[in-house]
């Protein structure tokens, strides 16, 4: 018998009988399960490996817009921002060129 706690303690619900009670075969797969846990951590680690890759081939571009500022700080290179749009202009058409779908898009 299960008691539900009101103000009146004395008020007891009664069960119903053996007789009426449905059982009920558990899914194999509930979300509480190993397999839905899993699931979000492969993605997520496919996902950032995914990302790590993407990163690996966009370094030499990266590599040159650094060299590029380094250069311009130094003084090697004329503060000029149209020469900044040129040299943009042309990486981004290289990177486009070699990198496909994957380039950036801005």
């Amino acid at each position: 018998m299960s008691i539900e706690l009101t103000r009146n303690t004395a008020h007891r619900r009664p069960r119903a009988p053996m007789a009426t009670m449905a059982f009920v075969a558990k899914p194999a797969l509930q979300a509480t399960s190993f397999g839905w846990r899993v699931l979000p951590a492969v993605v997520d680690g496919t996902t950032a490996a995914a990302n790590a890759g993407l990163g690996l081939l966009r370094l030499p571009f990266d590599s040159a817009r650094t060299h590029y500022a380094h250069g311009v700080r130094a003084g090697l290179i004329e503060r000029s921002m149209l020469a900044s749009r040129d040299f943009e202009c042309a990486l981004h058409a290289m990177e486009q060129l070699t990198l496909g779908p994957l380039a950036r898009r801005v």
